[in-house]
């Protein structure tokens, strides 16, 4: 796997469908729409990436979905297999978490 910049200025679509609770987190259906059309996922999420990407203070489905649009707009949607975990994201874009942490919009949360 490697790392990738960003590759469009056109923002991807993020839509989140169901929540669903399990032994280690969540897990989500996710439609990722971008330039290249639209495309399901289902990632999952642990405890400990909800924890330290939002310190706890966010809803699964907010950080699901912030983590999501900074992946879509920096990795070709062919590169984002059909189910995954959101921890991918660290290997698939250096220096994910800083970037989350400072591209996320979570001044209105």
């Amino acid at each position: 796997m490697g790392s990738y910049e960003p590759k469009s200025s056109a923002s991807p679509a993020v839509m989140i469908g169901l929540e669903t609770d399990t032994p280690r987190g969540w897990a989500f259906e996710i439609d990722v729409e971008t330039d290249a059309g639209r495309r399901r996922h289902e990632v999952s999420m642990s405890y400990a990436d909800h924890d330290h990407w939002s310190g706890g203070s966010r809803p699964p489905s907010a950080v699901i979905k912030d983590v999501l649009l900074l992946l879509a707009s920096r990795v070709p949607p062919d590169k984002l297999p059909e189910r995954f975990d959101a921890a991918l994201a660290r290997r698939l874009v250096d220096g994910f978490d800083r970037l989350l942490r400072s591209e996320a919009d979570w001044s209105g949360d």
